[in-house]
């Protein structure tokens, strides 16, 4: 399965999977990904670090349009949907 990435500009607009919006707080260095899953459509968020430190923090590349996250994300429940977003797109595992 290969879905691309959307970017939009409000959390009202995630509607279809695949669809994300990026957001962060400087104040507090928290950021991260909202986003629809490709596999089953729910909501779901992924915080992002430029060098994580804790369990459950991801790594991006920094672009808005095409953007890479690593490790992989693994849903444990409901779809068990376990892939990548690399350069806007999202693929399995």
């Amino acid at each position: 399965m290969k879905l691309a990435a959307q970017l939009v500009g409000s959390i009202d607009l995630i509607r279809t999977p695949g669809v994300f919006i990026y957001y962060s707080n400087p104040t507090c260095s928290h950021a991260g990904i909202f986003y629809r899953c490709p596999c089953c459509g729910d909501m779901r968020t992924v915080p992002i670090a430029e060098k994580p430190t804790k369990k459950n923090q991801w790594k991006w590349n920094g672009n808005i349009k095409k953007p890479t996250l690593s490790p992989s994300i693994r849903h444990l429940d409901k779809c068990k949907w376990h892939g990548f977003l690399r350069k806007g797109i999202w693929t399995n595992a």
